[in-house]
């Protein structure tokens, strides 16, 4: 009886051991064919958010936790692939959610403005000249245009456009790839270049501004990455362009007193804001909101979602004074003094207490938000 334990127990270790060697070899071809399949995605980078990512899982998201920076009352807060960036007139800092100052860099820029993308971060200093382009590590490259920046946009690829202007020209929109190169220019004497949108699709959308017989019109201009022709223009008059935003069904277009969805240069859904009323507006992919408020004295806001083809789909009375407004997917998050407020496309409303005078808000990710005040950001975990 014990000789054939004694077998069984072999028997047993061999197999086991025969499965380990097959479970170590299925997971070296897998490892060695996503390296092969995949190479040109496996960056450094990449492997330093999986590992950040990893951690999150294991350690938690950081409830709590607070990240301290440089006090300015004229920070300027990002959320650049869960990270936290902060700007000001003398430079940058990345931090992670533990308060880490993973990347810090050092410039003078007068209006400083961040544009965060999925692979880089922008900073360009507004109405001036200067522009820095980073990832999660290092500053990969700077520029210095002869002519005033006035706005930005980058897309999930890396490549960006920028709204600047050049000789004999009022208006220049230069497309670079993830390279940093130049591979398109747009150019027009008579207009004068507001906005800029590069999206997913290498479309590129241009908001303009010029003077026609005294009034003022506004432009919308679709061209698409590489061909010269305009694929279509939507003129406005006696409105100015504040902000532009592309959906994947068209593009969401809001001036000082209306949305506005727009489908190959086609107006489809519009809304006007009465008495020019409208005081806070942040645009998304999926949603934008816009806080009105209509009385003279005091604060009655009137929250208003609307979809990503311009409904609107949920209005919502609000009497606090709003300190800041972020859209994160089908959210839209709302900060006053000692609350933080979420509204959902669906209409659900949730509020949640705060201990600290904040000012801005950073959404980091899935329910994660970095409350910021002018000397620090604490982080919060949403239930």
């Amino acid at each position: 009886m014990a000789e054939t334990s004694v077998k069984k127990t072999n028997a047993l270790v061999k197999k086991y051991r025969l499965y380990k060697y097959i479970t170590l070899g299925v997971l070296v071809l897998f490892l060695l064919s996503g390296l092969i399949l995949f190479q040109k995605d496996i960056t450094l980078e990449n492997l330093r958010h999986m590992v950040k990512n990893v951690n999150y899982i294991t350690a938690g998201a950081g409830d709590g936790s607070t990240i301290m920076y440089d006090a300015d009352t004229e920070n300027v807060y990002t959320s650049f692939r869960g990270d936290l960036a902060v700007v000001n007139h003398g430079g940058m800092a990345l931090y992670d959610r533990a308060g880490n100052a993973i990347l810090t860099d050092s410039f003078n820029m007068t209006s400083p403005v961040s544009e965060a993308g999925e692979k880089f971060l922008i900073v360009y200093d507004l109405g001036g000249y200067n522009l820095k382009v980073y990832n999660s590590f290092s500053l990969l490259h700077e520029e210095t245009y002869d002519y005033p920046i006035q706005s930005v946009s980058v897309n999930a690829a890396g490549y960006y456009c920028v709204a600047t202007a050049q000789r004999s020209y009022h208006a220049a929109v230069v497309v670079y790839n993830d390279d940093f190169k130049e591979v398109f220019r747009w150019l027009s004497a008579e207009k004068f270049v507001t906005d800029c949108v590069l999206t997913d699709t290498e479309a590129l959308f241009i908001t303009t501004i010029r003077v026609e017989e005294g009034d003022l019109v506004g432009e919308v201009v679709e061209l698409k990455v590489g061909r010269d022709e305009v694929v279509s223009s939507y003129e406005l008059a006696d409105e100015m362009p504040v902000d532009i935003a592309w959906t994947r069904r068209g593009v969401l277009y809001l001036t000082d007193s209306s949305l506005r969805f727009l489908k190959d240069g086609v107006e489809q859904n519009a809304t006007t804001f009465s008495n020019r009323s409208l005081e806070k507006a942040v645009m998304g992919t999926s949603l934008c909101v816009a806080a009105q408020n209509e009385l003279s004295v005091g604060v009655s806001v009137k929250l208003r979602l609307f979809d990503r083809e311009g409904r609107e789909i949920v209005s919502r009375d609000f009497s606090a004074q709003i300190q800041d407004l972020e859209v994160y997917e089908n959210q839209v998050f709302i900060l006053t003094y000692n609350h933080l407020y979420r509204l959902s496309a669906d209409g659900a409303w949730s509020e949640f207490d705060i201990d600290g005078d904040y000012s801005a808000l950073a959404i980091l990710g899935q329910d994660t938000v970095a409350l910021c005040s002018d000397a620090k950001a604490e982080i919060k975990v949403l239930s």
